[in-house]
């Protein structure tokens, strides 16, 4: 939602392994590209979900070690939230 703060995310494309997922999904959500070495699973969360109907999820959390320089322009904010 625009205006608030949220982390990137997105869907694991069929044959597509957790750390492919993020390379692509940072690059299409931030215009970042990241280096999959880069990239650790640091959490995952299983959740039921009841928006349409019921649905289950596998909530992913990875940690990017490096972060390169954006691209094309893009300015992003980022800040270390507390609470």
């Amino acid at each position: 939602m625009d205006g608030c703060y949220s982390l990137p995310s997105g869907h694991i494309e069929p044959k597509e392994t957790v750390v492919e997922a993020a390379v692509r999904e940072a690059e299409e959500e931030l215009g970042i590209k990241v280096q999959p070495w880069n990239i650790s699973v640091v959490h995952c969360m299983h959740r039921p979900s009841f928006d349409q109907g019921y649905r289950e999820y596998m909530d992913i959390y990875c940690h990017l070690a490096r972060c390169p320089g954006l691209r094309n322009g893009f300015k992003a904010e980022t800040k270390w939230i507390m609470r």
